[in-house]
């Protein structure tokens, strides 16, 4: 599991549901201030499936904002 943390407070925006699948680099959400300036994107550490993403808007430095699971790759047959 790859924890993706904020190193600032504010407002979390999701930019991807539940479940969705990320390649890494793409953009999780965004931490504004209150009057909308962009303190921090989230961007995922790693490829894999969100598994887990923040639902309350106000966060605090280090909170994490999702959890992506690895992808495991294809299955050997």
């Amino acid at each position: 599991q790859a924890n993706n943390t904020t190193p600032v407070g504010g407002l979390f925006v999701a930019c991807v549901d539940l479940y969705s699948r990320v390649a890494a680099g793409d953009l999780l959400g965004t931490v504004a201030d209150l009057f909308g300036t962009i303190l921090f994107e989230c961007k995922a550490a790693t490829a894999g499936v969100v598994i887990c993403i923040r639902h309350h808007a106000r966060v605090e430095p280090t909170d994490a904002l999702a959890t992506i699971a690895p992808d495991a790759g294809e299955p050997e047959v």
